[in-house]
C-alpha cells in the first residue's frame, strides 16, 4: 500500500506509534501509519465497486 501511495508513514518525534479514537471508537488521529491518502481514494474505490456490481448484474448468474 505504501509503494502505491495509499498510505504513508508518520512517526512521532520519539518514533512511538499510537492513536486517538473518538467516542464511537473510530481512529481520528494516529502516529505511525497515515491513512489520509487511502481516505482520498474512497470515492474512486466506491465508483469502481459500483461499476463491478453493475457489470456483474449485467452478466447474470
Amino acid at each position: 500500500m505504501h509503494e502505491l501511495g495509499a498510505i504513508s508513514w508518520k512517526d512521532s518525534a520519539n518514533h512511538t506509534r499510537f492513536g486517538e479514537r473518538d467516542e464511537d471508537g473510530n481512529i481520528v488521529f494516529a502516529f505511525g501509519v497515515d491513512l489520509s491518502p487511502s481516505a482520498a481514494l474512497l470515492p474512486h474505490l466506491r465508483e469502481a465497486a459500483a461499476e463491478l456490481d453493475r457489470t456483474s448484474r449485467e452478466r447474470g448468474p
